[in-house]
């Protein structure tokens, strides 16, 4: 049986778990979003070894990351705006890992839900 395209906006529960009258079910968007933040801390985990030097790859992108948030905050912000560059670079790095992951064919969207993107946009 063919899948359809539009099963990757489809919400599953994975285990269903009610308290009171709250749904505190673990479904296929905390699913996700726990297997990309553990991609972001390896990520980030493998580039600050101590083995790396300043021109390895994965340090290179890190920190070209790093450096494109800092001068974006201070360009826009201005100088107030670093006490704000670890919640900025952590949200810059999740919705990134997030758009490249809905980019493989038939895989799930998280940023197509409105629920996500409401949430993500709270939090600023």
């Amino acid at each position: 049986m063919p899948f359809s395209p539009l099963e990757q906006f489809s919400i599953l529960n994975i285990i269903p778990f009610n308290f009171f009258f709250l749904d505190f079910s673990l479904s296929s968007i905390s699913v996700y979003c726990l297997i990309h933040i553990a991609i972001i801390i390896t990520f980030l985990f493998f580039t600050k070894e101590k083995d790396y030097s300043l021109f390895h790859p994965w340090v290179y992108i890190f920190n070209s990351l790093f450096r494109l948030i800092l001068n974006l905050i201070i360009d826009n912000i201005g100088l107030v705006g670093l006490n704000y560059f670890n919640i900025i670079l952590s949200l810059f790095c999740l919705l990134l890992i997030f758009n490249y992951s809905s980019l493989i064919p038939y895989s799930f969207t998280l940023t197509a839900h409105l629920g996500v993107c409401l949430t993500l946009s709270f939090t600023i």
